[in-house]
């Protein structure tokens, strides 16, 4: 991890220095020693938002058991969710297509069969063959 350090009064680019991970945290401001801790904190975030298996489990959910539905939260809207009961469905079809669509299908197909096992399920992938893992 490197950090570029600025100082207040100067407004040029090239009078940044740069503390790479090399050099000891007691070299570092307490000021430097916060901002890092920061970033960090912002990076973990970040890919924690775009994880394909996170994305899903954020907005695919079952009902308190015993499971009797399965509710998908809209990402368009904050107040609304679909709500899929069991009774009402015999199947379910999984499609999927895109990069992260193995992983986004994984975590879906799992929520679902571990909420409602009763369920037959079913369903296609389709991604590019270099976007595929040996276990995909």
């Amino acid at each position: 991890l490197s950090c570029r350090r600025f100082f207040p009064s100067s407004s040029s680019f090239s009078s940044a220095t740069t503390l790479s991970s090399s050099q000891s945290p007691h070299d570092q401001t307490s000021n430097e020693k916060q901002m890092t801790s920061d970033i960090r904190s912002i990076i973990q975030a970040t890919i924690q938002a775009v994880d394909p298996k996170s994305a899903i489990q954020a907005h695919i959910s079952s009902s308190s058991p015993p499971s009797s539905s399965i509710i998908v939260s809209d990402p368009s809207s904050t107040n609304r969710k679909l709500h899929y009961h069991k009774e009402d469905y015999d199947d379910v079809l999984l499609i999927s297509f895109g990069k992260a669509s193995v992983d986004m299908t994984l975590a879906a197909a799992k929520i679902v069969k571990d909420a409602i096992p009763e369920w037959n399920m079913s369903g296609i992938v389709i991604m590019k063959d270099d976007h595929a893992t040996q276990d995909e």
